[in-house]
């Protein structure tokens, strides 16, 4: 397997191995040949496993974002790189993220590193962190699928994807459901008593749900619909 990597921002002054002036690598075109900063190949043991995993190497040293190319010479796959000294720590919760630019070394806050929000693949915001290395926006989007938070100072660059699921402000996302029945253990023809709470989740409290109508239906086994009550009310 061969690999390339062509530089996206600051081009690398760093010695990599011998580069390659051929527009060809590998029988399989360069995918940006006027950016190719090292080429090298990896001999990777073939096993009878479907997936296997296998650390590489970069040799890259430079800060900056590498696109990294593999090819057996049939086939070819991409991934990012990003080499930096910022540390970029995001905390979500509903309606809000907060992020904490810092040193990797020395834990110091980085300071006025320009922080840019993406939910949705839409710029939500864009602060600049102060002395204590934070930044934070609001969140109005009700369902955010898609988070990112970017960090860049003069000569530095880092991104987080914070997970984003408890992020939303749509109550529905948030409702949690306990059932019980009345025995654990039932005979063919016993009739089952059960009791459902609801709940909408906001932050580390619980409320009844402001929508007090839910639709109630029971499956039985093999997919046999048991109850289908239409609606029932929440208290």
């Amino acid at each position: 397997m061969a690999g390339t990597v062509p530089r996206r921002q600051q081009r690398s002054e760093a010695k990599q191995q011998p580069q390659s002036s051929a527009q060809v690598f590998a029988q399989i075109p360069i995918l940006n040949s006027q950016q190719l900063v090292a080429t090298w190949r990896q001999n990777v043991a073939s096993r009878s496993n479907r997936w296997e995993t296998e650390n590489v190497a970069i040799p890259v040293k430079d800060r900056g974002v590498y696109l990294i190319e593999a090819t057996d010479g049939k086939l070819r796959a991409y991934t990012i790189v990003v080499v930096s000294q910022m540390a970029l720590i995001t905390k979500t919760a509903p309606g809000t993220i907060l992020a904490f630019a810092s040193d990797r070394q020395t834990s110091q806050p980085a300071t006025q590193a320009q922080t840019f929000f993406f939910v949705n693949r839409n710029q939500v915001g864009e602060q600049v962190t102060q002395q204590d290395g934070l930044a934070q926006v609001d969140v109005k989007e009700p369902r955010p699928e898609n988070v990112q938070v970017m960090a860049r100072t003069k000569d530095d660059f880092a991104i987080s994807a914070p997970w984003s699921y408890w992020m939303g402000t749509d109550a529905a996302r948030s409702l949690t459901t306990y059932m019980y029945t009345d025995r654990p253990v039932y005979r063919p023809g016993d009739t089952v008593h059960f009791k459902a709470i609801l709940r909408t989740r906001s932050g580390f409290n619980y409320q009844a749900p402001a929508n007090s109508d839910f639709n109630l239906k029971i499956n039985g086994h093999p997919a046999r619909r048991v109850l289908n009550s239409g609606e029932c009310c929440a208290r």
